[in-house]
């Protein structure tokens, strides 16, 4: 495999000209797998890393030892199939090909075929995992078995790590970081770093108390905060919390955040960065002392006014029918020292009218208990939640 020289080469032109492509020419998912490959392709013990991370983490038995690079390609043609990242190995003398599916938030299927074909979709992966020697799905979102599909998920070409369906781009944020460091001087990997991987950096829980410290004093900050939805360490725990009640292994669905399914019950752990009204409308007729400093008035589509409360928070959803919430009265208890505010929602979601139990708890209050966030305290304030939308999931527990 070539390699470009980093001490002889002078990366401005090429940096120059990928902004240029992403503001005026290519979509976003071409133009991140471009980068990506030059990457893979500047170094070759950095592809090698990067590669051995996908086998290690799948528990493969393929180690650093057994493979050399020989080839890196991006948008190969092959047919009618174009593969968003190929790489040639030598593997114990024998040729193998990788081929890496890139995500950049979209679906993991292929356009509808013609509305005469009953045929609805064509997935990507299923036409892929026969083409190649190992494939991989890396993603900004977590995909489901639906997306995936179960031939796919169970072929042992299918690299995954453990307890995901696919590999995120934020397990790799490290692998890049690391290598900028290796190479502080070089632009190119600086790069990489801030421009293109930035948005897929977990977040740092000391860093998202001082936004939210900085958010209570200024209302500054609150972008950052999404960094939780792609923590590792959060997911892990929502992986949990699912396997303490006998779910499903919980999907990430989209903006939101978590699908955990469970006899037949839907319950979605959103995260998000104010009160959504739809779902919390009735909740917010319980004005406690330390909910009130948060509620702010927004236009509604009416041309009036509606509440909503102005800080990041976390929301417990489980979909219900009309006769499970009519009695419900909305209420606000304590647990650990935050505040817990329960009630009923009803609005419209893809015209469709959906009722459910609601349950809600503000990160700005943890800070009022604790010095930082911790991953621990949110994990325990989410299962409190499950327990307080779906109390009959309790006897499931461990």
């Amino acid at each position: 495999m070539n390699s470009m020289e980093n001490k002889i080469f002078d990366w401005n032109p090429i940096i120059e000209t990928l902004k240029n492509l992403k503001n005026n020419v290519m979509s976003q998912e071409d133009w991140f797998t471009e980068c990506i490959k030059l990457a893979l392709f500047y170094d070759k013990d950095f592809a090698k890393s990067f590669l051995e991370n996908i086998f290690r983490e799948s528990k493969c038995k393929t180690t650093l030892e057994d493979f050399e690079i020989e080839k890196i390609t991006s948008q190969v043609q092959d047919g009618n199939n174009i593969y968003d990242l190929v790489i040639e190995i030598r593997e114990r003398e024998e040729q193998k090909r990788v081929i890496i599916e890139v995500k950049r938030g979209a679906g993991v299927s292929e356009k509808k075929e013609p509305k005469e074909s009953k045929v609805d979709k064509i997935n990507q992966l299923q036409k892929y995992i026969k083409k190649c020697d190992y494939l991989t799905l890396i993603s900004t979102n977590w995909h489901s078995l639906e997306e995936i599909k179960k031939e796919v998920f169970d072929d042992p070409k299918y690299l995954k790590p453990a307890n995901q369906n696919n590999f995120l781009w934020c397990d790799f944020y490290k692998l890049f970081e690391e290598h900028k460091d290796k190479f502080f001087d070089n632009k190119f990997f600086n790069f990489i770093k801030e421009e293109v991987m930035n948005d897929d950096r977990p977040c740092d829980l000391k860093q998202i108390s001082t936004y939210l410290d900085a958010l209570k004093r200024t209302g500054e900050g609150k972008q950052e905060l999404f960094r939780l939805r792609i923590d590792p360490n959060l997911r892990a725990k929502i992986v949990e919390i699912a396997m303490k009640i006998g779910a499903d292994n919980p999907e990430e669905k989209g903006w939101y955040g978590y699908l955990i399914k469970k006899d037949n019950k839907k319950i979605r752990i959103g995260f998000y960065p104010y009160w959504i009204s739809e779902y919390t409308k009735e909740i917010l007729k319980v004005k406690k002392d330390s909910l009130k400093r948060y509620i702010i008035k927004v236009p509604n589509q009416r041309g009036g006014e509606k509440e909503v409360v102005d800080t990041p928070c976390f929301i417990v959803r489980l979909d219900c029918k009309k006769d499970d919430i009519k009695d419900i009265k909305p209420t606000v208890q304590e647990f650990n020292g935050v505040n817990i505010y329960y009630g009923k929602g009803e609005f419209k979601e893809n015209n469709q009218e959906v009722v459910c139990k609601v349950a809600v708890f503000n990160l700005l209050d943890i800070l009022d208990i604790k010095d930082e966030i911790d991953i621990n305290t949110i994990a325990e304030l989410l299962n409190e939640c499950i327990k307080i939308v779906s109390p009959e999931l309790k006897k499931n527990r461990c």
